[in-house]
């Protein structure tokens, strides 16, 4: 993601504490989109963490990872939960379970069909308006815009081809999430053909309840209902639905509290959970990190652009404060969380959960890639200098200036990110 010249590394600082490298690329990622925990349910666990050994070691479509019983022994569970984090996969489209002499847990691309109902179930919560859908819509028009300019300014090069093939992959990932958020306005008409699709009684029951509680029906901390009343609802005995609860429990759509006047309570889900179904597709199509952190630099200056074009004095003044706090910290850890903030002051200037998930997605796939991930520090007095030009240019309201800004950024503090004067092909 960048020279050692540019940053430093916080795990290399004197007596800093030996962290296990797997678990520092977790909490990068989790911190770069907005995941706010672990989830505490052995099933999510570990469907989190078959998809992360698939993501660092290589997506192998068609390899057999283990039997049921094998599962079960590796992680040190019984099979019904083995069970419950093999449904959470089947709902992802990332592994299913084969049956037979030589069967086991196969390893799957997730379909556009995977993709389309998950995210269609995250929208229809979120309830995506027209005007975020079609700022959505302009801004993958005007990255694939560029990407063509760029394209041609650069020639014919085997390099560049690779970059443009892995855009493609990666820009029909978020045309889905666009379509899904379109849809999610007219389920009838998408609902069935989503459900015919869906392998499992309980992923069909999983959708069923995001069905039956969707927009003002979604209200965080609701009580969905106890265990028996939900089984006799969905005509469904208590395994299934526990495998189906699992599943919308690893989408953070609900949480489930033991005891007497708990039960299954609805919560409003973070960007977290598609964004790791979006690293499990792009390794799937055997992406590299630098590619899709490539695609990043394009995004965010569009976002950049259009983030400059409403910025009110408010949304200045906002950043301005997040810059302040990341300039007086003084602790590594103090300044790599206070990096997010001044970046998420910057493009919550658009309040678009859609672009949101675009951003995030791109910026958090090298977190997986070995040490280039871990817990990079940019340098200071760059940092600060860099981010200032973008901040003069979003208070200004010029979004080519910004555009141009925020893509100087990309290349000084990633220097093999990118190539091109992108403020020269902003339109």
């Amino acid at each position: 993601m960048g020279s050692a010249a540019r940053f430093a590394t916080a795990a290399n600082a004197p007596n800093a504490p030996r962290v296990d490298p797997r678990t520092r690329r977790r909490t990068l990622f989790s911190n770069m989109v907005g995941e706010r925990f672990r989830p505490s349910k052995l099933a999510c666990r570990i469907a989190n963490d078959i998809e992360e050994d698939l993501i660092i070691h290589g997506w192998q479509t068609g390899d057999i990872r283990g039997s049921e019983h094998e599962l079960a022994r590796r992680f040190g569970v019984c099979r019904v939960v083995v069970r419950e984090a093999v449904r959470i996969l089947e709902a992802r489209g990332t592994a299913r379970m084969r049956r037979g002499p030589n069967g086991g847990l196969l390893v799957q691309k997730p379909e556009r069909h995977h993709v389309l109902g998950m995210a269609i179930r995250y929208a229809r919560l979120l309830g995506c308006t027209a005007s975020q859908i079609g700022d959505a819509r302009r801004l993958l028009s005007s990255v694939r815009r560029n990407l063509a300019q760029d394209a041609a300014q650069a020639g014919a090069n085997p390099v560049g081809e690779a970059a443009n093939w892995a855009a493609r992959d990666v820009l029909s990932f978020f045309d889905t999430i666009v379509e899904a958020a379109e849809a999610a306005s007219a389920p009838c008409a998408v609902g069935p053909s989503i459900r015919a699709r869906l392998r499992t009684r309980a992923t069909h029951v999983a959708h069923r309840i995001m069905e039956d509680h969707q927009g003002a029906q979604w209200q965080e901390g609701c009580k969905l209902g106890a265990e028996l009343d939900l089984c006799e609802r969905y005509s469904v005995d208590r395994c299934v639905l526990r495998q189906a609860v699992r599943i919308l429990e690893s989408e953070g759509a609900v949480v489930s509290q033991a005891g007497r006047g708990h039960g299954l309570l609805l919560t409003t889900p973070g960007p977290g959970a598609i964004c790791r179904l979006a690293q499990c597709y792009f390794a799937s199509c055997d992406l590299t990190p630098a590619a899709v952190y490539s695609l990043f630099g394009f995004v965010s200056s569009v976002a950049t652009a259009l983030a400059a074009e409403r910025a009110s004095p408010a949304d200045a003044a906002r950043m301005a404060r997040a810059v302040e706090a990341f300039t007086n910290a003084t602790s590594a850890h103090e300044q790599a969380e206070l990096v997010f903030e001044v970046e998420e002051s910057q493009f919550a200037i658009l309040g678009n959960p859609l672009i949101t998930l675009f951003l995030r997605s791109a910026k958090a796939f090298p977190c997986w890639n070995g040490a280039a991930g871990l817990d990079l520090q940019p340098d200071k007095a760059l940092y600060l200098d860099l981010t200032a030009s973008v901040m003069s240019a979003i208070e200004r309201n010029d979004p080519r200036g910004a555009a141009s800004a925020q893509y100087e950024k990309f290349l000084r503090m990633n220097p093999d990110g990118g190539d091109g004067d992108f403020g020269a092909q902003m339109s």
